[in-house]
């Protein structure tokens, strides 16, 4: 459904992405923002789901500034790859590829309003996003640690809280109940 692409970030650093877009009109777009697994399968997946709801959604390869290309899988050796490279490219270099993902969305889809999402690594930097960078124009941004296992299957819009879904609101954050990386005070849906 979708297709590679070139970003380039504020700094002038050049970013690979996927980008899938709607069959017929946008209802908005969607920036999917990696777990620390990279731009992989499940991640495409994901954006495709969105696309196949009426959204544009776009995939930045954060990682690219560290190791281009690099897809892991689901494994503990991958995972602390995945968590290094993370570690390497560091809060602010993530936030200006997902700024710059943001920011091509919005031109390609002038008027429309531009959200961002995040599983795992992505989550940590969805919020954020939402506030500081051109995202912050977004209806939404969740913040989601139950990432593939327990959504198999699911729609990813019919997470989002049924008032956040078209609603003209800044930012939801949703932290799964079943997942053991999560302290149990933080769980659950909040928003500002």
């Amino acid at each position: 459904m979708g297709s590679n692409i070139r970003l380039t970030a504020e700094d002038g650093h050049q970013l690979g992405a996927y980008a899938a877009k709607s069959t017929g009109p946008a209802l908005a777009a969607v920036v999917v923002v990696q777990e620390i697994f990279g731009v992989n399968r499940h991640v495409r997946s994901v954006a495709d789901d969105y696309a196949s709801q009426g959204f544009w959604a776009i995939a930045p390869a954060l990682f690219d500034r560290v190791e281009p290309n690099l897809e892991l899988d689901y494994n503990p050796t991958d995972a602390s790859q995945g968590m290094q490279i993370a570690n390497q490219l560091g809060m602010e270099n993530a936030l200006k590829d997902v700024d710059a993902a943001s920011s091509y969305a919005g031109s390609w889809l002038r008027g429309k309003k531009v959200g961002v999402v995040g599983y795992c690594f992505g989550g940590t930097l969805a919020w954020p996003s939402a506030e500081m960078l051109a995202c912050g124009r977004s209806n939404w941004a969740e913040d989601a640690h139950e990432s593939h296992p327990e959504t198999t299957g699911k729609r990813h819009t019919d997470r989002m809280p049924r008032e956040q879904r078209g609603a003209d609101r800044s930012r939801v954050r949703e932290v799964g109940a079943r997942d053991g990386d999560c302290p149990q005070a933080g769980q659950g849906v909040g928003q500002s």
